[in-house]
């Protein structure tokens, strides 16, 4: 089973792709901050990557560049079910604030029926969505790709609210926020930083954990051209593509 960990911005706003792919490195997974140039615009940008790498992998882990990886002895790949086609976790009710799930950080598995949720993702009007979403049921409408992925698994007919073929976790295994890691002693698996001055909240963070800027602890493997190599060696296939795109993975 092969696992690809990916994130995009169409500029770089925060330091977390360092702390993608140190983390990446460490547990064996290609990763790719993938900045090329989009058709879509705003959140179906995202919907539009996922969909063009997902063809390159057997799992691909969405995560946002404001998302950092903090245990780094956990490997992602355990929450993997090979009997669901997406993973998700909840937001956190503890703000006042839900939502159904988050797309913030999540799993897809590379099967048509994703393939055609994606494709029915990118064409949705969000305005007939809103006139649809019941926010007892699904919280707070987003105006975006979240709301687009929710109102499709419920109304698209290779889903149509089959819940058995995805699973959404607790917020706690990875969409955890920093006031939890105050509030907690134990330590989440990842961190989720939402609203604005992103790179001050994770410099606050940093200070407050005791932790490098790019929140990765001093075990964490260092990705430089030396991994070149082993990931040409180890996914062939993304490598030439990137490749043909004009750029080549470092790591």
């Amino acid at each position: 089973m092969s696992l690809m960990i990916i994130s995009y911005c169409d500029h770089i706003r925060t330091n977390a792709h360092l702390n993608h792919a140190r983390y990446a490195t460490q547990h064996g997974h290609s990763y790719l901050f993938d900045i090329s140039p989009t058709q879509h615009t705003h959140f179906y940008a995202k919907v539009e990557k996922i969909k063009k790498l997902l063809l390159l992998t057997d799992w691909l882990f969405w995560i946002d560049d404001d998302a950092y990886f903090i245990d780094f002895d956990k490997d992602i790949a355990d929450y993997i079910d090979e009997s669901k086609e997406l993973i998700f976790c909840a937001s956190p009710k503890d703000s006042g604030i839900f939502t159904y799930l988050s797309s913030g950080n999540f799993f897809l598995k590379n099967t048509p029926a994703v393939h055609a949720l994606l494709n029915a993702c990118l064409s949705t009007d969000l305005e007939h969505v809103r006139s649809w979403w019941n926010p007892n049921t699904f919280g707070k409408f987003t105006n975006g790709d979240q709301d687009a992925l929710v109102y499709q698994m419920h109304q698209h007919p290779d889903w149509n609210g089959k819940e058995e073929k995805w699973t959404i976790h607790p917020f706690s295994e990875f969409n955890s926020r920093p006031r939890h890691f105050l509030q907690y002693p134990d330590n989440h698996f990842l961190v989720h930083f939402v609203g604005n001055k992103k790179h001050r909240q994770v410099l606050q963070f940093a200070k407050d954990m005791n932790l490098a800027e790019d929140l990765c602890p001093p075990s964490a493997p260092e990705v430089n051209s030396k991994y070149l190599p082993q990931f040409r060696e180890k996914h062939p296939r993304i490598h030439r593509f990137l490749r043909n795109l004009g750029f080549a993975p470092k790591y």
